[in-house]
């Protein structure tokens, strides 16, 4: 009976917490597409880790964790990291895409990662697939594509196809949190989000700021040429 309560109970926590992510993403951005043309996509994504790492780390020294953050760092599975990177790259091309295109239409777009979750996890952790299952999703699909009518034929504006893009990432991103969620707790796992993205986010600031520099410098040397 203590184990059905248990259960029941961490059923419902976990959907809170679903709740209060649902309700916290939309803002999130929101306020990245207001503030598209002071920030750009890899400096969002930069705030938006450094903000879970500090976070993480200070819920994570209230309370009675059983390994240290050395213990736990130095025990990180290369997993860890291809994970990571998926997500990194799932935001910067969403928020690329929300950055450039209609906010309701890349968020729409980004939920076709449901299509992809089902058919990957069929292929790659071979859970098994009703029919059913795959119609309701196939249909869910569907409804994505006639509620983009009448731009889905055309996708005028191709920043879009970043956020279908970062669909395609996002799943990837979910088995693998699938996996590594046996052995590590979503706290730990937070955390190490939140350092493995700032150093990513990092990495592909200098790089784009780089790119950025050569943009400039060919455009300056254009009329010479």
């Amino acid at each position: 009976m203590d184990t059905t309560a248990g259960h029941r109970r961490d059923l419902w926590i976990g959907i809170l917490f679903m709740g209060i992510a649902a309700a916290l993403f939309p803002v999130k951005d929101a306020f990245v597409k207001a503030a598209s043309g002071s920030i750009t996509p890899v400096e969002a994504t930069l705030v938006y880790y450094f903000t879970q790492g500090v976070t993480t780390l200070l819920w994570s020294l209230g309370l009675k964790t059983r390994r240290r953050f050395g213990q736990l760092f130095m025990s990180l599975r290369p997993l860890f990291l291809i994970r990571t990177m998926f997500q990194v790259l799932t935001i910067i091309l969403f928020f690329i895409s929300i950055q450039n295109a209609n906010l309701a239409e890349s968020v729409i777009l980004f939920t076709s990662n449901a299509l992809f979750l089902v058919v990957l996890s069929w292929l790659i952790l071979k859970e098994s697939m009703s029919l059913r299952k795959m119609a309701v999703t196939c249909l869910g699909f569907v409804g994505v594509l006639i509620v983009m009518s009448p731009h889905i034929h055309s996708f005028g504006n191709a920043y879009l196809w970043y956020a279908f893009a970062s669909a395609f990432t996002f799943a990837i991103y979910l088995l693998t949190t699938k996996t590594l969620g046996k052995t590590y707790p979503p706290r730990e796992m937070l955390l190490v989000d939140g350092v493995l993205g700032t150093c990513l986010c990092l990495i592909c600031l200098l790089v784009w700021t780089f790119l950025t520099n050569i943009e400039i410098t060919l455009i300056g040397a254009a009329p010479r040429l």
